[in-house]
């Protein structure tokens, strides 16, 4: 298939046109939920519609996959400092793990020049994570899930938080969210399970772990 990259705005349109000039075109609109099982679509198309925001969330998922063309619609939405945006974000991944004051400053730095980019905000509060920086974690998946409330990641992570300061109500809340919006998600269910334990409702955490070895096993 080749893939079309457009603006949201945009992704309707390109469907509809799609479907009025070439009828025959078979068009897969990835973006939304349940991505994981539409990229198990991709060789039954022959246009694959997504988002620069969806692209950006999913590139570990799609570097391999193999495209006939690569399209970009109003590509200004690529600009030339995108470059050091780029460098920010990857600098901070880089040092996330070794050197976490070094990527919360990188990943800052990536927040300011892009305030309205849920992924910024989601690696940040991993990192305040990672170094039990549980209130400033909270804080930044919050901001997250307000600007992409549709990204299932961002529950869970915030629900991990809320489960690690025992607020196991809110984090219950999150998980459920989180599996609501992707059944297919292991880590979903398998989170959810751990707070069932703590809870000491043992029925409820099989039932979730099975549904993880279920979806693991698809």
């Amino acid at each position: 298939p080749s893939l079309v990259v457009v603006p949201k705005s945009l992704v309707f349109n390109w469907i509809e046109e799609a479907a009025r000039f070439t009828p025959k075109l078979r068009v897969l609109d990835y973006t939304g939920l349940g991505r994981k099982k539409k990229r198990q679509q991709f060789a039954e198309h022959d246009l694959i519609v997504t988002t620069y925001g969806t692209l950006r969330k999913d590139i570990a998922e799609l570097k391999d996959q193999r495209f006939d063309y690569a399209i970009l619609d109003e590509s200004q939405a690529i600009k030339n400092d995108n470059t050091l945006d780029d460098a920010f974000w990857h600098r901070g991944l880089a040092y996330r793990d070794d050197e976490p004051q070094k990527a919360l400053a990188d990943f800052g730095e990536y927040i300011r020049r892009n305030p309205d980019d849920a992924s910024g905000y989601n690696q940040r509060g991993i990192t305040h994570y990672n170094i039990d920086n549980l209130a400033e974690a909270e804080r930044d998946f919050g901001k997250a899930i307000e600007l992409d409330p549709t990204d299932s990641v961002l529950w869970l992570n915030r629900g991990n938080v809320r489960m690690d300061q025992s607020r196991f109500d809110e984090a219950r809340r999150d998980l459920n969210k989180c599996v609501a919006l992707e059944p297919d998600s292991a880590s979903g269910y398998f989170a959810r399970a751990k707070c069932s334990l703590y809870e000491g409702e043992a029925a409820n955490a099989r039932d979730d772990l099975q549904n993880a070895i279920r979806t693991e096993a698809e």
